[in-house]
């Protein structure tokens, strides 16, 4: 039987570091290999992005740690594609989160909002 035990700071301290470091957010027509393509400095993939993200305090529940991220809404579509990805980055250096969005074609006439969304990370169960 396997047993699995992590501590607290396990989850929150990588749930902090978002916290404190994302700071750009995108949607992608695909998983970008690197972060310029998810700002869309060089073989862009990047459809729309945000000039700010915001993930909110990371907080204990009875099943994980979660982060809260802020809405972003109307944002300029500023490549046409469709979006299948959204990205978090940190800065100009890092990848920091690519999670699944409703598959949608988009044209550059087109708008795009982003709901709020929350990053849960489970706590460790045994099976």
């Amino acid at each position: 039987m396997a047993i699995f035990v992590a501590s607290s700071k396990v989850y929150t301290n990588g749930l902090i570091w978002l916290t404190s470091k994302v700071n750009r957010m995108s949607v992608c027509s695909t998983n970008p290999t690197n972060v310029a393509q998810a700002i869309g400095t060089s073989g862009s993939i990047r459809l729309a992005k945000t000039s700010a993200a915001t993930v909110g305090a990371a907080g204990s529940t009875t099943n994980g740690y979660t982060v809260k991220v802020t809405s972003a809404v109307s944002l300029t579509v500023q490549l046409a594609g469709t979006a299948r990805v959204v990205v978090l980055c940190a800065g100009t250096s890092k990848i920091a989160y690519v999670t699944k969005c409703t598959t949608r074609a988009m044209t550059t006439s087109d708008t795009v909002s982003i709901p709020k969304w929350n990053i849960r990370i489970a706590k460790p169960t045994s099976s």
